[in-house]
């Protein structure tokens, strides 16, 4: 019988450690159940942490900094939450969030050995990959202009895992070659341009605590994430994050901290540069904001009017690629009634594609047709009637859902009307 009555789970190390340790130490707490005292020793805070429990500095704790997973004084268990601890015996050259999970079994092995108990760890690793508590951070409302995000988290590496310097000639570049796409960085590069901002600008906090939670955060509305796999860039490998099938993450260092490799269900594109080199890095960046972004809007746009052309302009606005797809012929006929299409859909189909607007035109007879066609297409933007809130077909698919206020005087049915009436 063991008579343990507190657990006090340590780290020496950096945020990205505590911030990490967050799901492991939670599903401990759960497990083991309220018999026991828990608090955690490190240096980074609540915030960090994302956990209400007591902090306490390490000031003198600073002996219990070592290999050991658990380490038993008086009636205390001092849990060691560092994934260093027994990489090297086992052969682990890699960080990652399986090798992380390997690392927690031995961590929970060594707390049942002391407490005589057998809790587990679940096997679904994406238990352990977490995401942001607002509950702890500030409300991020920042107003960009920009049609795409790119974050870079351009601080040095605090575990030495990167040698590659502050991002200064390849934000300049690109932010130069795209105007239209906002730069977003984590340490100041003494580049003032419209389309540059800084986080400790956009994102301050009120209370002048430390920002890099809100940064994490605010990553999610960003579309490529750069860094040296290192404060905010390496925290930014969230479970929402991983998720997101049009964000891209670009790692730069010499070390394999590759955060999702082999773990199955990302759907975030990920690349890493082994050897960092500013012309390799430059040229994956370009490529990756060169990407297109597809918008989609969908209609019958049988009589074009001011309005239709106001929500191509608009649609156009949010991104590189403008699909439009029309109803067929008969698809009009059904919705509309007798007398319609006042143009066939050929015609239909060959005024849009003369539009500067849009770029490509599909017909569709069915709503079969028309979710399919979404699906496919990898949208990123959905423009739709604010009338048609609600019921949007395929708007899954989209990324982003956009209402576009109607213009009253403009309609297809109250112009035929007109005519018909003169």
């Amino acid at each position: 019988m063991n008579n343990i009555k507190n657990i006090i789970f340590f780290n020496h190390f950096h945020k990205g450690d505590i911030f990490f340790s967050k799901n492991f130490v939670l599903d401990i707490m759960n497990k083991l159940g309220n018999s026991y005292q828990y608090s955690y020793i490190h240096d980074c805070g609540n915030k960090v942490l994302n956990i209400d429990m007591p902090i306490i500095s390490t000031d003198n704790y600073r002996h219990l900094a070592g290999w050991e997973d658990a380490i038993v004084q008086d009636e205390t268990l001092y849990v060691n939450t560092w994934f260093g601890t027994k990489m090297g015996q086992h052969g682990i050259n890699q960080y990652n969030y399986g090798s992380h999970h390997f690392l927690w079994k031995l961590k929970v092995d060594a707390i049942n050995r002391v407490l005589g108990t057998d809790i587990v760890l679940s096997e679904n690793i994406w238990d352990y990959v977490p995401n942001v508590d607002d509950n702890y951070i500030q409300d991020i409302n920042v107003n960009l202009k920009g049609i795409k995000r790119v974050l870079v988290s351009n601080g040095p590496a605090l575990s030495g895992q990167s040698s590659f310097g502050d991002f200064y000639n390849i934000v300049n570049i690109l932010s130069e070659k795209y105007k239209n796409v906002d730069f977003i960085c984590t340490q100041r590069l003494g580049i003032e341009k419209e389309n540059i901002f800084y986080t400790d600008d956009i994102l301050s906090c009120s209370d002048n605590s430390d920002n890099i939670l809100e940064i994490v955060k605010f990553s999610e509305s960003c579309d490529l994430i750069v860094g040296k796999n290192s404060g905010p860039h390496g925290m930014s490998h969230t479970k929402k994050n991983a998720g997101d099938k049009y964000k891209t993450f670009i790692g730069v260092s010499e070390h394999d901290t590759r955060m999702f490799l082999n773990l199955d269900g990302v759907e975030a594109e990920t690349y890493h540069v082994w050897q960092p080199d500013e012309s390799e890095v430059l040229s994956l960046m370009d490529n990756v904001i060169n990407k297109k972004r597809n918008v989609f809007v969908n209609g019958c746009f049988d009589v074009l009017h001011y309005g239709h052309l106001e929500l191509f302009k608009y649609a156009r606005s949010l991104g590189d690629y403008l699909i439009v797809a029309i109803d067929s012929d008969s698809r009009v006929y059904i919705n509309k009634g007798e007398g319609r299409p006042i143009n066939n859909q050929n015609i239909r189909k060959e005024f849009l594609e003369s539009l500067i607007y849009v770029d490509e035109v599909n017909i569709f007879d069915n709503s079969e047709e028309l979710e399919e066609m979404i699906k496919t297409k990898n949208i990123y933007h959905m423009v739709v009637g604010e009338e048609y809130l609600g019921n949007v077909i395929g708007g899954d698919y989209a990324k982003e859902l956009h209402l576009f206020p109607r213009i009253e005087e403009f309609s297809t049915s109250k112009f035929i009307q007109n005519s018909i009436n003169r």
